[in-house]
């Protein structure tokens, strides 16, 4: 499966500035597009504060004059052509060093050649200020043209005294900076948007050989490089000053998505950093430089590669210091850094919340480098390690640093952790709730030899009590309160993985159709022998779930929508397929009646599909409140499992018409109809029985909690089969209003679905859609061990001296179980950890978990269970990263790419469509 968010396919658009253009338009939709679409309002109110400029001539000459320029001439130009020259390059010709251009609101679309034949809409002369009167949001030089590659300024050899102040520049696609291109001298570019510039290199700014320009409180929105590094700035042997501009969503094909240096010095200061991309170094990119960065915000920047904040190669060097670098990625290594061959000084720094999907989740030390670290902090990244090193010539040194509840190790790699000398500590450093600032009684506001730690300081005061509470545990399930004895099932057969990621089965007799969600997304089992499923097919595309009717299966395929095969042989053969115009909608499942096939497209209802030859489109029923995810039918009435919303009810007798809703708790997100009762599973909420005997008044019967999340059904005779993410269980109907539990089966990884029928030979068989194969189970005692553990995760949550719980291990089979051995994470022990169970029976192992070191690790159980030989207890101590499955999820917010904050209150209960950069 792959899931893309639409901005990570531009690194693979390397072509020629003018195609990289269109291909941007056509991939990027509504959010590259002409005309320039109106900024976000919290964009705009950024854009509001740098853009209140002196609309008064008279407050103009009284800046001028206080600037030395009182003698000079000031130069207007408005839009209509009028003032003292027509246009902004006729102006710039008659003005001398020591001019102001001054430039009304007003959009402005010159286009000259400069001194180098190039097209741009203004060229500079050295000693002129170029300056608007009411502000960039206000004021535009657009130099768009298709079919020249334009630029929007373009200055050469232009000392201090030249100045571009106040405007949008837009338009430009000039491969070596679009939007400024800067030669030598020293120009200041003050108070201006960039917005949507399109380079080779350089997307909006070059900076050539010798320039030392102040680039200051701009707004770079949308610079993107197809083709080479330096999304919004490139600096080439310069020394930039770069400070307080805000850097949205730039981009580079190759490296540094908003800024790259090199062999160059330089300042980059109080910037924000917020939604960049590249191959290497989401925001910055350096190679042989050596620039002071500071005081910065780096936030969801990403990398494809490595170093989703900042790449340091080619012996780069300088001073990374006081700078926030949260919630940024790397496809591959190093979520925050990646250092090559390079030695930068990085301290007093606060690196939180990053994430690799290889190695670092905050920073990744490779070659001959020498970096120095001193009073950071790195906490809670993902990736294997806080730091790690993958090269022996890694010469790190670290003084005051915490480094703490990163993924995995701390230190990895070649890396020895030097926790506990040179003042380098591991403790959690105590955020403020909504901020990585400091609590006042943090451990790093003033730690001991080393001072304050971190780049923020003290954001919050502290609640009474100790720095780190020790809340009670939950009182231990006693064994006798858990399902003990001999359980009524029996694993029978399985076949391992071909394609992992299974979701469902849907059974026909001999046959299982498995529905999986990645290629090839529907295989087909022969389960004649149930002891030995014989995977026989495996075609089409990614599949979500399967129904079947008489000799057809429909096979729906999510964003695909659905296919229609003929299953009279036993391997499905593709008749047809409908996949809906909308990219948005979604098919999760849906039931045939007559000629119309009813798909469950969550938000959008139902979707009506003609059944002839082939499949058509019908018609779209719009539910009162939709999130509709399957259907079941049965005589004139469709019954949708709806979400959040419950359990609606349509009746299809003529035009269909929603006659009845129920409210019930969970998510509804499966349904089985017999007779007069519906079944639905709810998620972390169990499963429910409906009453249905008078479809417009339906009522509820029962719920049932599940010991794992309740995803799929199926239901056989008064059996009903329920994938509980974790685990196949059984449930007794044979009286709806008092569902029992029949039976349980921890499954190898997550138990998906489930599905349940009767084989030619009358076999009855449950089979798990499990997320590494398929597992075939029957009714009956089970004559081997068969192990059980309760719970099946443990969260000790803070951990200052020592805590204790109670884990009971069942063994369910009807054979003795011999748990052999036990292995705990460290900071952990488990009396006793070998010993013996006798069917039906349960023993209880005290775990106990001591020191203020954050783990996330797991219980490992060893025992002769023949299908399950090692049974995994997730396990944490100061940690709450990985809530409890079906529990409560803790307020969190997100900035979505709209330039919006969601926060998970607002939106708790709902589905919601999330698109993130993955690559699987």
């Amino acid at each position: 499966m792959s899931s893309e968010h639409p901005a990570k396919r531009l690194w693979f658009s390397r072509f020629h500035p003018r195609m990289c253009r269109g291909t941007l338009h056509a991939m990027y939709g509504s959010l590259r597009t002409d005309p320039i679409p109106p900024l976000p309002p919290q964009r705009e109110a950024l854009v509001r504060s740098i853009s209140t400029f002196p609309s008064a001539l008279l407050t103009l000459i009284a800046l001028l004059a206080a600037t030395g320029r009182s003698h000079a001439t000031t130069w207007l130009v408005h839009a209509d052509g009028t003032g003292d020259a027509p246009t902004i390059p006729a102006a710039m010709d008659a003005a001398s060093s020591g001019d102001t251009v001054l430039v009304s609101a007003g959009t402005y679309a010159d286009l000259i050649q400069d001194a180098y034949g190039l097209w741009v809409g203004v060229e500079m002369k050295n000693g002129v200020a170029l300056i608007s009167t009411d502000g960039a949001s206000s004021t535009t030089i657009d130099v768009t043209d298709d079919s020249l590659f334009t630029r929007g300024i373009s200055a050469s050899a232009c000392d201090g005294g030249t100045s571009i102040e106040g405007f949008t520049i837009t338009g430009g696609d000039q491969y070596d900076g679009a939007a400024i291109w800067i030669s030598g001298g020293a120009p200041i570019i003050r108070d201006n948007i960039m917005l949507n510039a399109y380079g080779g290199q350089a997307g909006s700014i070059s900076i050539a050989t010798g320039a030392t320009p102040t680039i200051e409180s701009n707004v770079f929105d949308g610079s993107y490089a197809c083709c080479g590094i330096g999304g919004a700035i490139l600096g080439l042997s310069s020394d930039p000053i770069i400070r307080d501009n805000t850097f949205f969503e730039c981009g580079s094909a190759w490296n540094g998505g908003a800024i790259a240096l090199q062999s160059s010095g330089g300042e980059i200061s109080n910037n924000v950093f917020e939604g960049c991309y590249a191959t290497d170094g989401g925001a910055l990119y350096f190679g042989d430089a050596d620039p002071l960065v500071e005081n910065n915000l780096f936030s969801g920047n990403y990398a494809t590669d490595d170093g989703g904040v900042a790449s340091y190669t080619s012996s780069s060097a300088g001073g990374f210091r006081l700078n926030i670098l949260t919630e940024n990625s790397a496809d591959g290594n190093g979520g925050a850094f990646f250092v090559a061959d390079s030695s930068p000084l990085v301290e007093e720094n606060t690196i939180a919340g990053n994430a690799a999907l290889s190695l670092g989740g905050g920073f990744y030390l490779d070659g001959i480098s020498s970096p120095v670290f001193a009073r950071n902090i790195v906490a809670f990244n993902q990736g294997e390690s806080g730091f790690y090193s993958a090269h022996p010539l890694v010469a790190a040194s670290f003084e005051c640093c915490d480094v703490f509840g990163n993924e995995g190790t701390q230190y990895g790699g070649f890396l020895v952790d030097p926790t506990g000398t040179d003042g380098n500590l591991s403790v959690d450093p105590g955020f403020c709730q909504d901020s990585v600032a400091l609590k006042f009684c943090s451990p790093l506001v003033d730690a001991e030899s080393c001072g304050l730690i971190g780049g923020v300081g003290v954001g919050c005061e502290c609640a009474l009590g100790p720095r780190v509470s020790e809340a009670p545990l939950p009182a231990p399930i006693a064994a006798a309160a858990i399902n003990t004895g001999v359980d009524g099932i029996r694993l029978v057969g399985s076949n391992g993985i071909q394609f992992a990621h299974m979701m469902s089965f849907a059974v026909n007799g001999d046959y299982a159709y498995a529905s999986v969600g990645a290629s090839m997304g529907l295989e087909t089992y022969d389960i004649s022998d149930p002891s030995a499923p014989i995977r026989i097919d495996a075609a089409g595309p990614a599949s979500w779930r399967s129904e079947v009717s008489g000799d057809t299966l429909f096979s729906f395929q999510h964003f695909r929508g659905v296919e229609m095969l003929d299953i009279s042989g036993g391997i499905p053969s593709s008749i047809d397929s409908y996949d809906p115009t909308d990219p948005d909608v979604a098919f999760e499942g849906g039931a045939r009646v007559g000629n119309r096939l009813y798909a469950a497209a969550h938000q959008e209802g139902l979707y009506v599909l003609a059944i002839g030859p082939g499949l058509s489109f019908d018609s779209i029923f719009a539910l009162q409140d939709a999130a509709a995810w399957n259907v079941a039918a049965q005589g004139n009435h469709l019954y949708v499992a709806n979400g959040r919303f419950g359990l609606s009810v349509i009746d299809i007798s003529a035009a269909p018409v929603e006659i009845a809703t129920l409210d019930l708790p969970g998510l509804a997100n499966d349904i089985e109809v017999d007779g007069n009762t519906a079944y639905l599973s709810l998620a972390a909420e169990g499963i429910a029985s409906i009453d249905i005997s008078n479809p417009a008044s339906p009522s509820l019967l029962d719920v049932e909690p599940t010991k794992g999340n309740a995803l799929s059904m199926g239901l056989v005779g008064t059996t009903l089969a329920v994938g509980a993410y974790t685990r196949l269980e059984t449930y007794d109907v044979s009286d709806p209003s008092d569902i029992r539990l029949n039976a349980w089966e921890g499954t190898p990884v997550w138990a998906m679905g489930a599905g349940a029928g009767v084989t030619s030979s009358g076999d009855t068989v449950f089979v798990v859609a499990d997320w590494e194969g398929m597992l075939v189970y029957s009714p009956g005692i089970d004559a081997l061990p068969d192990i059980d553990v309760h719970p099946t995760q443990l969260d000790f949550g803070p951990v200052w001296g020592s805590r204790d719980t109670i884990v009971t291990v069942l063994n369910t089979g009807g054979g003795t179980l011999n748990v052999l051995a036990m292995s705990t994470p460290s900071g952990f022990s488990a009396t006793p950890s070998s010993f013996s169970v006798a069917p039906g029976s349960a023993q209880e192992v005290t775990v106990s978990a001591t020191g203020s070191a954050q783990v996330n690790g797991e219980i490992r159980y060893f025992s002769d269970d023949p299908d399950e030989s090692t049974v995994d207890q997730p396990t944490f101590k100061n940690s709450t990263l990985f809530p409890a499955i079906g529990s409560i999820a803790p307020e969190f917010t997100l900035s979505g790419t709209d330039g919006n904050t969601h926060t998970l209150s607002d939106y708790r209960g709902r589905v919601v469509y999330l698109e993130f950069g993955a690559n699987w």
